[in-house]
């Protein structure tokens, strides 16, 4: 009898091991969020495709290393890039002789190709392979087109009359959704237009966002769009205008927040408005986590980080910037694989800030050697925050 039991304890035992460490690991999300995520996809690659990589947590929020351009004028600069060993793609926006880089994950230049000009927080995406980049820009003074690179710095192929400031972004089949000549495109990965379908006065420099069909929603100047994957217009809806980026939950709910308004709409797949949220703030792109909690910016003498659930129910608010008074409006949120929250804003240098998920303060970084208006950031796979002006003269690693 006693030795029944002693087997029946150790076989308990056992169970109870396993499911403490491996059941957590390996839980399995019913309704997944959509791919690929402004945000969520912190490495800002535009790929449902791109390969699995650890986002590991930004602890302290201190500088770990910075890169200085050359001492002249800058432009509007681009986003970063970041591939899942944590190299980065970036263009630095010089007036007299803009370059694409390549950097390591410490900030080493791996290479450059000058004479590159993007415009206007020009985004750069990567493919499943991780061997190719795509971007719009102008190379040695021509229009703006879109060129295929790859990762040794090599131009690949070139497609004219692409639209500026756009983020290509990659669906299931490894084909782009792009913007040539304002018509929604789709483009194979060797550069051969598949179709192009009808103009659409596309807004430059929002985030298009894909469902599980690849039906692509996108911003235009006058609200949000859905297309099929085959280019088919499947609505079209003006919610209080355009939008600088859109995130779909599991259950195929859209977020976004208009700039007319600054309210954060919820619409359904049909573009059906399900819930609006008050003086948000359209430079604060929701973020959604795994389980489909939506991470927002909302308030109104006061900003606040709020975590909802997707009825828009508030499950916890915080002030961002206390150090600050809490009066600063936070703009390119990012979650690592710990749902800890990122997000910067301006008060005549950079500031950095670092929630949990939820909403209790990790760390904030008020030291930024960086001026000017904002470009999103991004985190390296490596538990780094990397950060720049929108004319950037310089970029920051925090760690």
């Amino acid at each position: 009898m006693k030795r029944h039991l002693f087997i029946a304890i150790f076989l308990f035992a056992l169970l109870c091991f396993n499911c403490s460490d491996d059941v957590i690991r390996n839980v399995t999300v019913e309704h997944p969020p959509m791919w690929p995520q402004h945000g969520y996809n912190a490495r800002q690659t535009g790929n449902v495709n791109s390969p699995a990589a650890t986002m590991n947590p930004v602890m302290l929020g201190v500088t770990d290393w910075s890169y200085s351009f050359p001492a002249v004028g800058y432009t509007d600069g681009s986003e970063f890039c970041v591939d899942s060993k944590g190299n980065i793609y970036f263009v630095s926006e010089e007036m007299a002789e803009s370059s694409l880089y390549k950097f390591s994950p410490d900030g080493y230049v791996i290479w450059k190709i000058d004479s590159i000009v993007a415009t206007n927080f020009s985004a750069i995406s990567i493919n499943k392979n991780e061997d190719r980049i795509y971007f719009v820009a102008r190379r040695n003074d021509s229009e703006l087109k879109l060129h295929c690179v790859d990762s040794s710095g090599h131009f690949i192929w070139t497609l004219d009359s692409a639209y500026f400031t756009q983020k290509i972004v990659i669906r299931k089949d490894n084909n782009l959704y792009c913007f040539i000549g304002n018509k929604l495109s789709c483009v194979s990965p060797d550069g051969n237009i598949i179709w192009a379908t009808q103009k659409f006065n596309f807004m430059e420099g929002s985030r298009p966002a894909l469902d599980n069909s690849d039906n692509i929603y996108f911003s235009t100047f006058t609200g949000i769009a859905k297309a099929d994957k085959n280019g088919n217009l499947v609505w079209s809806k003006n919610y209080a205008g355009r939008a600088s980026g859109m995130v779909i939950d599991g259950f195929g709910n859209i977020y976004f927040v208009a700039y007319d308004d600054n309210k954060l709409y919820s619409i359904n797949s049909s573009g059906e408005l399900r819930w609006t949220f008050n003086s948000s703030y359209s430079f604060c792109v929701p973020v959604i986590g795994k389980n489909n909690t939506i991470y927002a910016m909302y308030g109104d003498t006061n900003a606040y980080i709020a975590g909802l659930d997707i009825s828009g129910k508030i499950l916890w608010k915080t002030r961002p910037f206390l150090i600050y008074g809490g009066t600063l409006t936070p703009e390119g949120m990012l979650l690592d694989d710990n749902e800890n929250i990122y997000y910067i804003t301006e008060h005549y240098n950079i500031i950095a800030e670092s929630l949990d998920k939820n909403g209790n303060l990790r760390w904030t970084s008020d030291y930024l050697n960086l001026g000017g208006t904002l470009s999103f950031p991004v985190l390296i796979p490596q538990g780094k925050l990397l950060i720049c002006p929108k004319r950037g003269f310089k970029i920051q690693a925090l760690k």
